[in-house]
């Protein structure tokens, strides 16, 4: 379970993609890993969820193991750091390569 009961990105996202307008790409940036938005897309390829976030802070998750399943495997980009250095550079690489 994430930290919020109500995503807006997830929800954006879904919309997004309900109305025909292709892929979607959403980079959170926190000291948390996006548990729950991971969760919600863990299994879509419609949508490329970019996690960079402190490892391990609570709650444990976002390894780099985190890669997705069935159609959403490699949809997953999850980089847990140390400290924020060299974040743009992650990002762009991981948008490039799956374009969304």
């Amino acid at each position: 379970m994430g930290f919020c009961y109500l995503s807006n990105i997830a929800l954006a996202a879904a919309r997004l993609g309900a109305q025909g307008r292709g892929r979607v790409a959403i980079v959170d940036i926190d000291v948390h890993h996006g548990n729950g938005t991971n969760d919600i897309f863990h299994e879509s390829d419609q949508v490329l969820f970019i996690s960079l976030h402190q490892y391990p802070h609570y709650p444990g998750t976002g390894g780099l193991g985190t890669v997705g399943e069935g159609p959403g495997r490699g949809s997953r980009s999850i980089s847990p750091c140390r400290r924020v250095r060299g974040m743009p550079l992650i990002v762009m690489r991981s948008t490039a390569s799956s374009s969304p």
